[in-house]
């Protein structure tokens, strides 16, 4: 069969079929763009959750690190404190040699913090301290009658001041001790006040 018909419909399948060419490209090609897309917003929540996940490792890793730094600024600051007493203890100690006559001042402080009616006044002190405040005081009868008694435990330049049911505790450690509890706080001043006499 030839002719202009059988031509013709040559000409309508071929432009039939490029129009449908055409369309089945552009749903293929729409079909691909909206699943393409939907699959890169797959990926990028998948992606935004995992980094949602390393932030949160990250944050648990941070709070970790800065727990020691936390601690070690405590143990730091404690030793410092400790530090601090030790050499205020030396400097105490190396006042007291040079110039003994301190321990008179802390006689006369610890009793001037006793009742006004306090009478038979104890004042403990190293046997050195002692002899000195006897020298220098005459034996305690120009202050209001003291009795001094000497203890070899009670260190250097310190003092405890017993009248009746009242007791002043002015040995170095316990000055030290309230020093140190007005700088620092009252727990570091207690660990202060616990170690050996100076």
């Amino acid at each position: 069969m030839s002719g202009p018909v059988a031509n013709r419909r040559s000409d309508v399948d071929e432009a039939e079929l490029d129009a449908i060419g055409r369309r089945a490209w552009q749903v293929g090609y729409e079909e691909g763009l909206a699943s393409g897309r939907a699959a890169a917003q797959q990926e990028h929540a998948a992606r935004l959750r995992a980094l949602d996940q390393q932030l949160v490792r990250f944050d648990a890793v941070m709070v970790a690190l800065a727990r020691p730094l936390a601690d070690l600024d405590e143990i730091v600051e404690r030793e410092l404190a400790e530090l601090a007493c030790a050499i205020a203890r030396q400097v105490v100690r190396r006042e007291l040699r040079t110039e003994p006559a301190h321990v008179i001042g802390a006689v006369r402080a610890a009793v001037a913090l006793l009742p006004v009616a306090a009478r038979d006044v104890r004042v403990v002190l190293h046997p050195d301290d002692a002899e000195l405040v006897r020298e220098r005081l005459g034996g305690g009868s120009g202050e209001g009658a003291w009795h001094i008694a000497e203890d070899p435990m009670m260190g250097r330049g310190g003092c405890r001041v017993e009248a009746g049911s009242s007791t002043v505790d002015a040995s170095v450690e316990s000055r030290t001790a309230a020093v140190v509890a007005q700088v620092l706080g009252d727990e570091r001043a207690t660990a202060a006040g616990g170690e050996g006499a100076p």
